[in-house]
C-alpha cells in the first residue's frame, strides 16, 4: 500500500497538506521514505493486530510520562 494512501485512510488530511505544502519536496520525500520504513513492518497485518500494537506503545508512553513527572514533581 502507497504511504499517501495509507495517511488517506486514517486522519485529517486539512493539516497534513497544510505541512507539506509549507515543507520543501525535498525534506517531504524524505520524511515519506522514513515513514514507509516504520509502517513496512505492519503491512498485511491485520487491524486489530496493529491496534493492539498501538495500544501497546500508548501504555509505554503513558509509563513514560507518569515517570517523568513523579521525578520532576517528587511524586511518589
Amino acid at each position: 500500500m502507497e504511504f499517501k494512501q495509507l495517511l488517506n485512510e486514517g486522519g485529517n488530511m486539512n493539516s497534513f497538506d497544510r505541512v507539506r505544502a509549507n515543507t520543501s519536496d525535498t525534506l517531504n520525500t524524505e520524511f515519506d521514505r522514513e515513514i514507509a520504513r516504520q509502517v513496512r513492518p505492519f503491512e498485511g497485518r491485520s487491524k486489530a493486530a496493529i491496534t493492539r500494537r498501538i495500544d501497546e506503545l500508548d501504555r509505554r508512553r503513558r509509563r513514560r510520562c507518569h515517570g517523568a513527572r513523579r521525578i520532576t514533581c517528587g511524586d511518589n
